[in-house]
């Protein structure tokens, strides 16, 4: 997730996420169209992630897609946006990661969004609602921020 660019990086994970989700749509669709919804995970990107955040990015417009195609035949598609949930993998980050949950919380969450039929599910909560606060910003104040957070991570590195 969280490695500085090069076109072979960004290359490999554009291909695993988006080809896979495409192709992994493709099948779904026509399941859910039979059997009933499913989910899509998907994040915010930040300074040094940026093809893990893209492929995100890629994936909460193809939910949102998704959701509107599908929605004729009243299947509903949520998006998950997931912040830090505290797991294996989550514990051999070496990097700050705020507002973590533990993962029966963030089950609890996706949970009830689910059965609520959400369009947007985001663990956990307070996360979710600063990004998009954030994403309201003008772009000139996003892009300050983000440059600070970027030289804040490269200083950290080095």
């Amino acid at each position: 997730g969280s490695a500085p660019l090069s076109a072979v990086v960004a290359l490999s994970y554009c291909d695993a996420a988006n080809t896979g989700a495409t192709n992994l749509a493709d099948y779904v669709k026509e399941l859910v169209r039979r059997h009933g919804p499913g989910t899509l995970p998907a994040d915010f990107g930040f300074p040094l992630a940026a093809a893990y955040g893209s492929t995100k990015a890629y994936l909460a417009n193809m939910g949102e897609s998704l959701r509107s195609e599908l929605d004729r035949d009243h299947v509903a598609v949520s998006v998950i946006f997931p912040g830090f949930v505290r797991t294996s993998l989550t514990e051999l980050n070496s990097f700050d990661m705020p507002l973590m949950i533990e993962a029966d919380q963030a089950a609890r969450i996706i949970a009830d969004g689910l059965a609520r039929r959400s369009a947007e599910i985001g663990v956990p909560k307070k996360a979710y609602l600063a990004t998009r606060i954030f994403a309201m910003l003008p772009g000139a104040l996003r892009r300050v921020v983000l440059r600070r957070m970027a030289q804040r991570r490269q200083r950290e590195r080095s």
